[in-house]
Order: C-alpha cells, then sequence, then structure tokens
C-alpha cells in the first residue's frame, strides 16, 4: 500500500477479489492461499468488505486519488451451469460485486462495471463456455512468450 501512496497518485484502479470468490467455493482453493498468502480468515463478503473498505479509506488519507472499483469478471461463462462449483462460483461472483457496488456509493468511489460488460459480450456471442477448472485447456495455437516461457 505504501508504494501506491508514496507515489502520489491522481487515481487509483482496484480490482480485487477473484482468489476471495475461489477460496470461498473451494477448499481446496483455500487451503493452498492459506499456506502461499498466509491469510489470516476465512474469505467471506463481510471480511472482503472489511478490507477493501480499509484499503480505500487509506487512500483517501494518505492521497488526493479519485478513486474506481472494477467489479470482478465472471469466474468461467457458463453464468446457468448445473454444474454445483460453477454455480456456487457465479453465486459468489454476484455477491462480492454487490458488495463492490454498495462500497463504491458508500466511499464516492467510480464503478467500473466490468462483470456487467463481461457478461454482455458473453451472452451476445454464446458458443462453448469455459468451464474446466481441474484441467489446463488451450484451444488454438500456443503462442510462444517472448521471454521464450508460457
Amino acid at each position: 500500500m505504501k508504494d501506491v501512496t508514496d507515489c502520489h497518485p491522481d487515481i487509483v484502479i482496484i480490482h480485487l477479489g477473484g482468489n476471495d470468490v475461489l477460496t470461498s467455493a473451494s477448499k481446496k482453493m483455500l487451503w493452498f492461499l492459506r499456506r502461499w498468502k498466509h491469510i489470516p480468515a476465512d474469505p467471506s463478503p463481510a471480511w472482503y468488505r472489511e478490507n477493501m473498505l480499509a484499503i480505500i479509506r487509506r487512500i483517501k488519507t494518505d492521497t488526493k486519488a479519485r478513486i474506481a472499483i472494477y467489479s470482478l469478471q465472471p469466474i468461467g461463462e457458463d453464468q446457468v451451469s448445473s454444474n454445483p462449483f460453477q454455480a456456487e462460483i457465479n453465486r459468489l461472483t454476484v455477491e462480492y460485486n454487490a458488495v463492490i457496488r454498495q462500497i463504491a456509493l458508500e466511499e464516492n468511489a467510480y464503478y467500473i462495471p466490468f462483470y456487467e460488460r463481461m457478461q454482455e459480450q458473453i451472452q451476445a456471442f454464446p458458443g462453448k463456455t469455459f468451464t474446466a477448472f481441474n484441467t489446463w485447456e488451450c484451444r488454438g495455437p500456443r503462442i510462444p512468450h517472448p521471454e521464450g516461457w508460457g
């Protein structure tokens, strides 16, 4: 956070919460992130709200920046999935986005409707949806990374 505030930004754009959604839906992901990021509590919309408010208020206190908050992107494209895991991720994404929208209103921050625009595009251009979370799928030719990995 100090790196951000020390820059004296004019605008700060926040896009956080994808891991919160995934760890709320998956015990395996929670186990992994607890060890990797050492999170002190199980993610929940209430804990997310508390942390987002702390971040926003710190930025407001330490800078004169305007703040914008992105809604979370869809995680997977099948928004009416019968798969229980995907359905739970969809539900949680909507719930977390409601928290983001409310925080933006309360804190007089800009709300960037990323989720909403992505949903419009998914619906406008239907096709094979990405739903495989337990396997790596590559649709199309593998494009080499400029640094030689990937």
